[in-house]
């Protein structure tokens, strides 16, 4: 039987998730794009919750575990002209990241 347990360490999670735009930038026409989409990652407690808004209003967002990818598909409600985006991500330890941007459709 070991005496010994090895090396170890406790660490403490105070970084928020990163969201990286793959296909969308600020001020950009996204009239001829079918969806927007991100990457986000969190290194240490992993991705509890993400809420999308344009113009203040909630949207569905689909998010695939395995490749870390977020996504949002245009519907009818997005109508032509200036929009924003509001993404808000957040880990298990409820450290917040918000990504905000203007967009037209």
């Amino acid at each position: 039987m070991p005496k010994t347990f090895g090396s170890f360490y406790i660490s403490v999670d105070t970084l928020a998730p990163t969201i990286v735009p793959l296909n969308i930038s600020q001020g950009k026409n996204m009239a001829d794009v079918p969806k927007m989409r991100f990457k986000i990652r969190d290194n240490l407690s992993g991705i509890k919750s993400f809420n999308g808004y344009i113009d203040d209003r909630w949207v569905l967002m689909e998010f695939d575990a395995k490749t870390a990818t977020l996504w949002y598909s245009f519907d009818d409600k997005i109508t032509k002209g200036k929009h924003t985006l509001n993404l808000v991500v957040s880990d298990m330890k409820d450290n917040l990241k918000e990504y905000k941007i203007d967009f037209f459709r």
